[in-house]
C-alpha cells in the first residue's frame, strides 16, 4: 500500500486513501421538499451537506466551484426510494440553495469557510486574539437579541439574528490553518458561477 507525504503536516505520510480525503467540505443551505398536498407547493428545511473530499485545501475549493457552477448538489441518494405510495408522489428533495461552506481536515478542524450571498466569497479567518474576543462577545449579543425575539414570536426576527450568529462563526478556523499562506490567498478570491470565474477581491469578506 502507497504512503504520501502531507504537506500540512511535517514528515508525516498518510495512506493513499487517505491523503486523497484529507479535507472534506459541509455546506449549509436550505433544501426544498414537495408538501404532502402538491397543490400547496413546497416548503425549505436547513440542512448540511458533505458534498466532496480532497487531498489539498485549493483542490477541494475548486470541486466546490464546480459543484455551485453546475448546481449539482448531492441532495438526493441514488440508492434510496422517495416514492410515497399513500400519498402518491415522491416526497424527496428538489434543490438545494447553498448559504455557507465549510472545509474542514480529516481531525473535524475547520480550515476555512465561505459565503454564498455574492458568488462564493471566503472569510479571511481571524487570528488576533482580540478580535476573536470581540467577534464572540457580539455573537453572545446577537444570541440575546434571538432569544428576546422569540420570546415575542418574532421568529422571522430571531431566525434573521441567528443567521447572524452563524455568518460571524465563519472566521473562526483553527488556528494551524489560519495563518497557512495557501488559506490566506484563497481568502482573497471570489468566484462568480455566472462567469465561471475564480479571481483575486481585495474586498473579499473580512471582520471588522
Amino acid at each position: 500500500m502507497n504512503f504520501i507525504h502531507t504537506p500540512y503536516q511535517t514528515g508525516v505520510a498518510l495512506r493513499e486513501d487517505v491523503f486523497h480525503r484529507q479535507f472534506e467540505i459541509r455546506v449549509i443551505g436550505m433544501t426544498e421538499y414537495p408538501e404532502d398536498d402538491p397543490i400547496y407547493g413546497s416548503y425549505y428545511r436547513e440542512e448540511i451537506l458533505t458534498v466532496c473530499e480532497s487531498s489539498t485545501i485549493s483542490g477541494a475549493v475548486e470541486k466546490l466551484a464546480r459543484l455551485y457552477e453546475t448546481d449539482s448538489w448531492p441532495i438526493r441518494d441514488e440508492d434510496e426510494d422517495y416514492y410515497d405510495s399513500e400519498l402518491g408522489h415522491d416526497c424527496g428533495p428538489l434543490s438545494f440553495s447553498p448559504r455557507f461552506a465549510e472545509i474542514y481536515d480529516r481531525q473535524s478542524r475547520r480550515v476555512l469557510c465561505g459565503d454564498f450571498s455574492q458568488g462564493l466569497i471566503w472569510f479571511m479567518p481571524l487570528t488576533p486574539p482580540q478580535d476573536i474576543a470581540t467577534l464572540q462577545a457580539k455573537q453572545c449579543s446577537l444570541r440575546e437579541e434571538a432569544a428576546f425575539e422569540s420570546g415575542w414570536d418574532n421568529y422571522s426576527t430571531a431566525r434573521e439574528l441567528r443567521a447572524q450568529v452563524t455568518r460571524l462563526d465563519m472566521y473562526l478556523t483553527d488556528k494551524r490553518y489560519a495563518c497557512l499562506p495557501e488559506v490566506k490567498n484563497l481568502a482573497t478570491r471570489r468566484y462568480n458561477p455566472e462567469s465561471g470565474h475564480l479571481w483575486r477581491d481585495p474586498d473579499t469578506a473580512s471582520y471588522s
